[in-house]
């Protein structure tokens, strides 16, 4: 099978590439080889067999905890290193904008070649950065519309089992909350019929409707030689990030805002249920704070502010407190009707205000 990110169109073909997905995949490799740790072989394959395992016993909990897709089969499960991660992103990335990809091109105000190598700075550095910090990810738009899959990320989950062990508390119980959080991604968007389009239509309408920054993109384009000359500068998030995305960008996302609150919010909420759940976490209350500690530091605020995604921590806190606040006083089933329809899906006002949703989904 050929891999849709190993290069960039040539002029002359019929169907450009966004970006020379090659290069974004070269560069994100050098931001993220900086990282700690760097398994062995032996701490791999023992990683890898202990967080399969997991995923076979936490499952079930998680669809008892959620009461959501009973009917559903179990997951595709991948660990993966960082290089991993991104190329499985790149791929994905390089899919959802191939219908694009012209369009967005011929906004540019350099040249096709020169802007495929603008895109694959600006994807390189921030998937580079990403790789580092992220444990798990539930695949939800795969290249050819393929079925969700769960990664994690073998050396990030390492390193907060040896933090988790500095601070006293079960390594294990930390990746079973990793994992109970990214298996009820995988139970909202297969167990739910009209997510995933859900959110496509917004990544679509945010693609189509990009507008692009000619003065940053002139920017970006002069310094590419030296960034691609020193990879390592990518390294330092402030030295690159404020050339992305424009303000009109990241407006294009706050469509998003509330489905992604709530989808991180049940997510979140889920962690909980299906730990209190489970013997072997100990304390669930200290696993939450880990992760809780790491998820804000993997986009931490010059990231969150550069890439204009408004997606802060708050955000997210807002939406866990919308999914506890229903489950708490109308109960599971209540909240399940969130499951129902887009129609369904709370307001940014409701998310602050549980009562005035169940109000109007109730009438």
């Amino acid at each position: 099978m050929s891999d849709p990110t190993r290069t960039a169109a040539s002029p002359g073909a019929e169907a450009p590439a966004l970006a020379d997905w090659d290069l974004a995949r070269r560069l994100a490799t050098h931001v993220a080889a900086g990282a700690r740790p760097r398994p062995t072989r032996a701490e791999a394959a023992r990683l890898r067999g202990q967080l399969h395992q997991i995923v076979a016993e936490v499952e079930p909990e998680v669809r008892a905890a959620t009461d959501l897709g009973h009917d559903l089969p179990r997951p595709t499960v991948r660990v993966v290193g960082r290089s991993g991660w991104v190329r499985a992103n790149l791929a994905a990335l390089a899919w959802l904008t191939a219908p694009v990809a012209q369009q967005l091109l011929e906004r540019s105000p350099v040249g096709r070649e020169v802007a495929q190598r603008v895109y694959a700075v600006q994807l390189g550095a921030v998937l580079g950065y990403l790789a580092t910090r992220v444990l798990g990810q539930y695949e939800v738009l795969r290249p050819g519309g393929a079925p969700g899959r769960l990664l994690l990320v073998g050396p990030n989950l390492l390193g907060a089992e040896r933090t988790a062990a500095e601070q006293g508390l079960d390594a294990e119980a930390v990746q079973r909350g990793v994992v109970a959080h990214e298996l009820a991604h995988h139970l909202q968007f297969e167990g739910v019929p009209w997510l995933r389009e859900e959110l496509t239509t917004i990544v679509e309408g945010y693609l189509a409707d990009v507008q692009v920054d000619r003065d940053r993109v002139r920017e970006l384009a002069r310094r590419v030689p030296e960034l691609i000359a020193d990879p390592t500068r990518l390294r330092d998030p402030s030295a690159w990030l404020e050339l992305l995305l424009t303000p009109q960008q990241s407006a294009l996302l706050e469509r998003a805002q509330s489905l992604m609150s709530l989808l991180e919010g049940h997510g979140n909420a889920a962690m909980d249920w299906t730990a209190a759940r489970d013997p072997r976490v100990a304390d669930p209350a200290a696993v939450r704070q880990l992760l809780q500690r790491r998820r804000e530091q993997a986009v931490d605020r010059v990231v969150r502010d550069a890439l204009g995604l408004s997606m802060k921590a708050k955000q997210y806190r807002v939406g866990e407190r919308f999914v506890l606040d229903v489950a708490d006083r109308h109960g599971l089933a209540a909240l399940n009707r969130v499951w129902a329809g887009p129609e369904h899906l709370p307001t940014a006002e409701e998310l602050e205000d549980p009562d005035a949703w169940v109000g109007r989904v109730a009438a």
